[in-house]
């Protein structure tokens, strides 16, 4: 089983990219980053969201989002949007194991230029290890999404890495 190197990181090839899934994947307290940038001139008034598409959530303490120096916000049932029919199966930890959420952010919380969104995987419900964040992004009140999509890359299996270089 190939896995992805333990040493990469969440912005890879330029600095104006970002590689996905974030996997966020280890003990708890585990945290993984991606560095993205509003462009300048971008309209940061009105609500604010982030909207994600997550892997794995199976419980509700399981995940949270920090942007910037905000604090760390829970991604529950209570503080997410869930998008399509998640919530009508179950939501977090219900019918599907990929949903897709928004988060309203508080004001301030983002800015034009460099921003720094972190995902941690907060604790295990005894049958998880993390999750994926297969994609995310920044939403404007008027829904449109203030981050480029050639800003993000898919990550390439063929260079990955075994977890052990042991023959056993």
């Amino acid at each position: 089983i190939l896995t992805p190197s333990s040493t990469q990181t969440a912005s890879t090839p330029s600095s104006s990219t970002v590689t996905l899934p974030v996997e966020v994947i280890g003990l708890n307290g585990t945290t993984a980053s991606a560095s993205i940038t509003i462009p300048s001139g971008t309209n940061l008034s009105g609500q604010l969201s982030l909207w994600m598409q997550i892997h794995g959530l199976r419980s509700e303490t399981q995940a949270s989002v920090q942007v910037n120096n905000s604090g760390w916000l829970p991604i529950s049932s209570s503080t997410v949007t869930l998008l399509g029919n998640a919530a009508a199966y179950g939501g977090i930890g219900g019918g599907f194991s990929t949903l897709k959420m928004t988060m309203n952010l508080p004001a301030g919380t983002i800015q034009s230029g460099s921003n720094t969104i972190s995902f941690r995987f907060n604790q295990t419900d005894g049958r998880v290890s993390g999750f994926r964040v297969l994609a995310f992004n920044v939403q404007a009140a008027n829904g449109s999404l203030l981050i480029p999509a050639s800003t993000f890359v898919n990550d390439d299996p063929t260079t990955w890495q075994p977890p052990s270089t042991s023959a056993s």
